[in-house]
């Protein structure tokens, strides 16, 4: 789904699953950070090095995505 970034936190959202699925459970895999019930992902302060966080959601039956996140750290240029 798309994705919206603001202020240190990034929406997630599953939108292939079929009709009749659970709500997916969020969880991080690794790497810093939290995730909402609701798939909101917060980023922790700046880091000093770039770093990715892996990021998963699961129906409970038997689906299961995962997601990276990449986190830039403090200097990074984006060219």
């Amino acid at each position: 789904s798309d994705q919206s970034y603001t202020a240190g936190t990034l929406q997630l959202g599953i939108t292939s699953w079929y009709a009749g699925t659970p709500s997916p459970t969020w969880s991080i895999v690794s790497g810093p950070g939290a995730i909402s019930a609701t798939g909101c992902y917060t980023a922790p302060s700046i880091p000093a090095s770039s770093t990715t966080v892996m990021v998963q959601a699961t129906d409970g039956v038997s689906n299961t995505a995962r997601a990276n996140i990449l986190l830039l750290g403090v200097g990074t240029a984006i060219l």
